[in-house]
């Protein structure tokens, strides 16, 4: 339960007692507050192109180029000063794993997975429904978009509340200035009111079924997975409840082509 709820403050909690805020290995790791120095590319990028770093040498560019007769363009900066950019990353949450991730999809859909720690470790990984996304066989392939792709659930092993005081609703976001990895895709939704107490913190992401074979896709600790945006920036708090939700739940294993629970051994 939160307690002495904040007006633009996100609480969070582990799902396994033994991550307690006190043990700093797993602490803070998965939900962190955007900072400029979080995006390599951002951090990276000066304000004004051909790495200028002031609106003076800007101009001393410009009037070099002008001497020596050629154009210097109309445009002068870069992204960094992008209004729309800018929202984007202060506004948001950065969703981090905080461990290695191994999940190998092989043709047919059938997924096999490994997450550093095992059972010691709350991160879990899950088949999501595809027909969710499916359209009929007779469908074009410009209608049928999410034809030959496998959804993967991945559960961050946090729970998180946000004060009702707070209605706007939260958007998940793919980390498009954190990373340029291809192999998957995060699928974008808006939280809203019904999903915004003691709620899991889950990411959803289309990985391509290979057409042959298997391909094994490695997500280290630490990658960037997804963004909370809000059109205000949010703090975030951990919850100190006293009592931790404990979810009990079986590791998965692929023998023989199907999937089983350990228990079944």
């Amino acid at each position: 339960m939160v307690k002495k709820a904040k007006k633009n403050t996100l609480y969070y909690k582990y799902d396994k007692y033994v991550y307690d805020k006190r043990q700093s290995a797993y602490s803070d790791k998965v939900i962190q507050v955007y900072t400029p120095q979080s995006s390599c590319w951002f951090s990276s990028l000066h304000p004004f192109l051909n790495r200028l770093p002031n609106l003076l040498e800007v101009f001393k560019f410009k009037h070099s180029e002008f001497i020596k007769g050629r154009s210097p363009g109309n445009t002068i900066t870069t992204s960094k000063v992008c209004p729309g950019i800018r929202n984007i990353l202060t506004n948001s949450l950065i969703i981090r794993t905080p461990v290695d991730i191994a999940i190998t999809i092989e043709a047919g859909g059938g997924y096999v997975y490994d997450v550093a720690g095992g059972d010691s470790s709350s991160v879990t990984v899950s088949h999501h429904p595809q027909d969710q996304f499916l359209l009929p066989e007779s469908s074009s392939p410009e209608e049928n978009i999410f034809k030959d792709k496998v959804a993967i659930k991945i559960n961050l092993g946090v729970s998180y509340s946000v004060p009702n005081t707070y209605s706007e609703p939260l958007v998940l976001l793919p980390p498009q200035y954190h990373t340029s990895n291809t192999s998957y895709q995060v699928v974008m939704g808006v939280i809203g009111e019904g999903y915004r107490t003691n709620q899991s913190l889950n990411i959803i992401a289309m990985f391509e079924e290979p057409t042959k074979g298997a391909v094994t896709h490695i997500i280290k600790a630490g990658t960037v997975l997804a963004y909370l945006w809000a059109s205000r920036p949010y703090k975030i708090e951990y919850d100190e409840p006293g009592d931790y939700v404990i979810n009990h739940r079986f590791t998965r294993s692929f023998i023989k082509g199907r999937y089983v629970n350990d228990s079944d051994n």
